[in-house]
This record gives structure tokens, sequence and C-alpha cells, in this order.
């Protein structure tokens, strides 16, 4: 048996299992070290700084790009650690946006929560750089380079993980900033509103475009009645705002919610999720049999529409016809009825799908956590008490019927589900007389 590999963090022992930086092993051993650009899914950056710990025999070193050995100590909060930590929150507050009661981003700010945790109250140093314009031309985005860090988060991730670089560093020393190619706004580069640059800044830099007031707006509304679909997403990532266990699923808590909010319906997006396997199935049986274009891609995410459009033109002939879960619902109920639908990232925009915004059959869009922070705030005014609600209520049944997709499992199922049916198809022409109506 092979001896264990020990490291010593704040004179504690923790077991060495390969990890390749001493900060993923001290979060292992539950150490708590700041820092603003590790991300675990993306290259080592180090340059925040506020990883800096203490390497008996090699002074201070940043903990994201340091290898750990057997036998290493590792102090991570002596004073001139402290004290070098409170030196970068301090600069970097000096320059920063500092308006918190009107970010979109406070509740969840990360700068705001550890500049709290080092105990900065002043700020010893002047701003040094001027009020740079706000970026509101996305259709989904807003970019505030006033609040930006620096981390290079949304560089790396839009680079590294989504293959776009929409977004990256620019000038040098002082100068350098993050923003699109020749400082353009967002709308005019290769963005594809994907939206995870908003998911992984620490701070209020890139925000979703919040559309919660026209909610509030329609359901004040009484001449109107306003119905809302849920993504699979959104019932396990709404606990974990309100502090609830890791995956615990809410959906009876959220309906009741909903329903308080003001919501005539409330509609589970599993029930479209079964339209969207058998409108993909029949479509792949009639290129199969006519010999069209396979292989077939699924269309339901507008990004990857946008993505394949800018990049990979010759894949369109290859993506569905078929419009997305919730869009193929809201078709069903926007003759009657105002839709709304929450989502786990962000709105995209419906003219990069070449779809008018007044034909659109979702009308509102709204990200999970601007609804997460609605129920945790202003929702009190409205008489909503967050997810403390104790009542739980099952979602409407459109047409009677609910879901067989109970809760639209991840698109490897639904994917699972179309080759099922297909496989229990004796023929096309059997298949398209169960067809369910067209959703354009």
């Amino acid at each position: 048996m092979d001896t264990e590999k020990i490291v010593y963090i704040n004179d504690r022992p923790v077991v060495w299992e390969g990890e390749t930086n001493i900060l993923a092993l001290a979060r292992k051993a539950h150490v708590e070290i700041p820092t603003f650009c590790y991300h675990s899914e993306l290259s080592v950056y180090g340059a925040c700084r506020l990883c800096l710990v203490e390497v008996e025999g090699r002074g201070l070193v940043t903990s994201c790009s340091t290898a750990p050995f057997e036998g290493m100590r590792v102090k991570t909060r002596t004073q001139q650690i402290l004290k070098l930590r409170k030196l970068i929150i301090e600069m970097l507050l000096a320059n920063h946006d500092r308006e918190c009661t009107q970010c979109d981003r406070s509740p969840d700010c990360k700068l705001r929560e550890i500049s709290y945790k080092l105990g900065v109250d002043k700020i010893r140093f002047r701003k040094t750089r001027p009020t740079k314009e706000i970026d509101t031309g996305s259709p989904c985005l807003v970019r505030d380079p006033n609040k930006c860090v620096l981390c290079g988060d949304c560089v790396r991730f839009c680079s590294e993980v989504q293959g776009i670089g929409a977004i990256d560093f620019a000038n040098r020393g002082e100068g350098v900033v993050v923003t699109p190619a020749y400082g353009k706004s967002l709308a005019k580069v290769d963005c594809v509103h994907c939206g995870q640059c908003a998911a992984v800044c620490p701070t209020g830099a890139l925000t979703i475009r919040s559309q919660t007031d026209q909610v509030w707006n329609q359901l004040q509304d009484p001449g109107k009645k306003v119905v809302v679909q849920i993504a699979p997403a959104v019932r396990v990532a709404l606990g974990e705002m309100f502090n609830l266990p890791a995956g615990e699923i809410t959906t009876g808590k959220m309906i009741a919610a909903l329903r308080m909010m003001g919501f005539d319906r409330v509609f589970d997006t599993s029930f479209a999720a079964d339209l969207t396997v058998i409108e993909e199935a029949n479509e792949f049986l009639k290129r199969k049999t006519e010999g069209g274009k396979l292989p077939i891609f699924t269309s339901c995410c507008p990004a990857w529409v946008k993505f394949a459009e800018q990049s990979y033109p010759k894949l369109l002939p290859h993506l569905s016809s078929c419009r997305s879960p919730q869009q193929m619902f809201g078709s069903i109920a926007k003759n009657k009825l105002r839709s709304c639908y929450i989502r786990p990232l962000v709105w995209r925009g419906y003219h990069q799908l070449g779809v008018e915004p007044r034909t659109c059959p979702v009308q509102v869009m709204v990200a999970v956590w601007d609804w997460g922070a609605y129920l945790g705030a202003d929702a009190l005014e409205h008489g909503v008490d967050g997810l403390s609600i104790r009542h739980r209520l099952p979602a409407d049944r459109p047409l009677r019927c609910s879901g067989c997709l109970r809760g639209e499992p991840p698109a490897g199922k639904r994917r699972e589900a179309d080759i099922c049916l297909l496989y229990t198809s004796p023929s096309p022409r059997d298949r398209t007389r169960s067809r369910m109506p067209s959703s354009a």
C-alpha cells in the first residue's frame, strides 16, 4: 500500500491526492483562500494575487499556480498576507463603481463579500481611471467596464470553453481593459449571447438584461392573464439561492410562490419536451426516408444556432427545424395568454434566429437569479416571502394532460426518448398518424 502524501496547511495535515495546486488542496480541506481569477475549469491566470499564501522555505506564492509537494508547509492567514489582501481590495475598490445598492449583482458580488470578510471599511486611494460608457447594445447582456476587476474569467471562459473569443484584454499597463474587439459593443461582435461570461463574472461588470419589471407590470394589469412556464434546472438552482440542500427539488414551493405573485397559470416545460421529442423524431424519420440532410442537430439553443450561423454555416442544413420546448408551448399559449418563461441563464434576442419580436411565442424571459433576487427582496412588497412557503402546489396541465418526461430531463435523456420513439414505431406512416400539431 502506498504511503499517504501529507501537506500541512496552517499546521493541519491534509492528504495530497493529486491536486494540481495549493488552492484546490486547501478547498478540499475547507480552508478558505479568497480569489477572483481562479476557476477550476479554466487555465490558471494568477493575476488577482488575492490567493497569496506563505510556503515554508519559499516565501509568498500564489496558491492557484503553485503545485503542492510532500511535506509542504503552508500558511494562509499570516499578518503579512492579510495586510496584502486588504491592500489589493482597497486598490480594486478605488477604481470600482461602488453604487452597490443599484447594482444587479449586489446580492452575490464577490468583491463585496471579500471586502466585508477582510474588514475593508475605508478606501485610502483616489480614483485614477475615468468613467467609461456602459455597453447596453446587446439584446441580453449589459457590460459595465467601471465594475471590472480584470480577473479575466469572462475572457478565458469565452475563449477556452465556448470557443468564441468575443471579449478579450486590450491595451497595456494602467490602460488595460476587458472589451470586445476595437472597443465595439457586444452586439457588433461575434458574441452568441450564451450568458456564460455573466455567469462567471464575480462583480457586476457583466450582467444579464433584466426583464423582471416587465413581469411585475404584466402581473398588475387586471385586463391580462399571465402564464409562466419553468425550465427544468430552475427547480434546483432556485433552492440553492435560498440555502436549501444542494439538489433539493423545489417545484411545489416554487409553483406556490408564483401563484402568490399573481400568475394565473403555472406550467412545467416537461409537457413541451414531449412535443419536442415527437416533432424531432418525425423530422428525423422524414429526412431518413426522403434522403434529407443527416445527421440532424437540435436547434433548441439560440446561442448554438447563432454560433453555427457565424462559424459553421455549412452545418445549418443539418439543424432541426423544430422550436425549443418553451417556444413550442408559447405557440400554444400565445393566442390567448401572455407567456413568461423562467430559465437558468439568460434571455436571447429572437432576432438572432430570424424571428420578429412581435411573432415571438414567449413574450418575456427571466433568469433564475433575477427571479430569486425578487423572491428574496422585492417580492416581499408583493406579499411573497421567498421559499419559506410551507405548502406546495402542482403545475397546471395544458390540454388536460401532463408531460411524460417528468421535469424535462437533460438533453441526453431527451435524445434517448427520441430513439425509443423511433425504435417502437412500426413504420414512418404509422408514426405520422400520431404526429402532434405543428408548432409553427
